[in-house]
């Protein structure tokens, strides 16, 4: 295992958003201060080195650090500025030499943008709230530099849960062409099913439970101009689809697959699913059954493991893509994240304090060497952790 530590810069700024790891190139945004002046910084940094190269550089107010959205895609780095009402703007660089390609204003009608959902390096969606403090969704495309507002209810309001809460939107290639990932979904896990119990005990008509949750695939083509021409019907293929008596949940494209999780409510089986991004057609990789759990459930792409608290411990028991179990400290606020070499156990946790009216917050890293005499001594770093392969970066 090796760590490859950003946090000592803090000691000159301290809040670092990692862009993209590739391969043993590090690329991550920065907010650096000089004489009372704040300045928005993309910085590449090798594994192998420590020297950081700045990449791209621009005056910002002290506030709007996290206002601003980095991207890469292919060769290219995409910054999005939000803060700006009624207009987005974009600026489209040389990922590898800083060069600028272009800086344009996307008007995006009276709202203040809040949220980017980026597709590649042409389409992103942009979420804001109107004059009415409605939500409202936009197609953006780079190329033409025009916005078109989503007025499929369902694309809409269904990215919200699920995508909403991530960076960018599902992407492959099958046939030749662009695809995306859509998960349609309304709620989180447990409300979900809470509702089915409600239906079940006969204290909810179910024809009242409008929302289905779904996966579905669909050509960015396809995607694109069902939106510019404001279809009232988009032609999703449908991967898996529930009412009321289950959910679908998306984890991650890896290998040349879609992964995604289903459970049934009545059965009470959750099974994980592999779809081939070729054929599209999918086979079940993991089952888990509910009723026999003795713990929470965590999930990734890679892993879906069950944090079980027995006896005082705190004990990782592996039900996808990690093997065995793992014994981490007992503390409540503690974080499983990782298994590395079956050796080394990486684990995170927050905190917070509020005094004279001055709050602060930090993350921490923990890393142990397992092999070690009773556990070995936990390794504590400020920041946050990102795991490739054995390499832990910690920012």
């Amino acid at each position: 295992m090796r760590i490859v530590n950003l946090t000592p810069s803090r000691s000159w700024y301290s809040d670092i958003e990692l862009i993209k790891v590739e391969g043993e190139s590090i690329f991550y945004a920065v907010q650096v201060k000089e004489k009372k002046k704040y300045f928005y910084e993309v910085r590449k940094r090798d594994i192998s080195e420590k020297e950081n190269k700045i990449i791209w550089r621009y005056k910002l107010d002290e506030d709007t650090f996290y206002m601003q959205r980095s991207y890469i895609y292919g060769n290219e780095l995409i910054l999005f500025k939000l803060n700006l009402r009624g207009q987005l703007g974009v600026v489209t660089l040389e990922k590898a030499t800083g060069k600028l390609i272009k800086a344009i204003n996307i008007q995006i009608g009276e709202i203040e943008a809040e949220q980017i959902i980026a597709i590649n390096e042409r389409y992103f969606f942009v979420s804001g709230e109107n004059k009415k403090e409605e939500d409202v969704f936009y197609l953006c495309d780079v190329e033409e530099g025009i916005s078109y507002e989503v007025t499929n209810t369902r694309l809409a309001h269904g990215l919200v849960v699920i995508h909403g809460l991530t960076r960018c939107i599902p992407c492959f290639t099958h046939g030749g062409e662009d695809w995306v990932v859509f998960n349609e979904c309304y709620m989180e896990d447990y409300e979900y099913e809470e509702i089915y119990d409600i239906v079940e005990a006969k204290k909810l008509n179910a024809n009242k439970v409008q929302e289905t949750e779904g996966l579905y695939v669909i050509s960015l083509n396809q995607l694109v101009e069902g939106v510019k021409q404001k279809a009232e019907i988009i032609p999703f293929k449908e991967i898996k689809k529930h009412w009321c008596d289950g959910w679908v949940r998306y984890l991650g494209i890896k290998d040349g697959h879609i992964y995604y999780r289903e459970k049934d409510f009545k059965t009470q089986i959750e099974t994980v699913y592999a779809i081939d991004i070729n054929k599209l057609e999918e086979k079940s990789v993991c089952e888990i059954d509910h009723k026999v759990l003795q713990g929470v459930l965590r999930y990734d792409v890679n892993q879906i493991y069950e944090d079980v608290k027995v006896n005082g411990k705190r004990i990782i028991k592996g039900h996808y893509g990690l093997d065995g179990e793992v014994e981490i400290p007992a503390n409540k606020y503690l974080t499983f994240g990782a298994y590395i070499e079956s050796q080394y156990v990486v684990t995170s946790w927050w905190w917070e304090n509020e005094s004279n009216g001055i709050y602060m917050y930090k993350e921490f890293v923990g890393i142990q060497d397992q092999k070690e005499p009773n556990g070995g001594e936990m390794t504590i770093y400020e920041g946050q952790y990102y795991v490739q392969d054995n390499t832990v970066l910690i920012y």
